[in-house]
């Protein structure tokens, strides 16, 4: 939907730093993101900041 209405915004995924590290540093799930060009944000929770950008 969003591709539709603002298409040149881009859409990211935002994870927990914890979720970054115990499910998406995982070989098939890097092999899917790629594939899919899937940008993703990393989150520190407790400090509430941005941990690191993945495009």
């Amino acid at each position: 939907m969003l591709e539709e209405i603002a298409p040149e915004r881009k859409l990211y995924i935002a994870v927990s730093s914890m979720l970054y590290q115990t499910f998406f540093t995982q070989d098939i799930v890097k092999l899917i993101l790629s594939k899919h060009q899937v940008p993703i944000i990393v989150v520190d929770i407790e400090a509430e900041e941005i941990v690191q950008w993945i495009n």
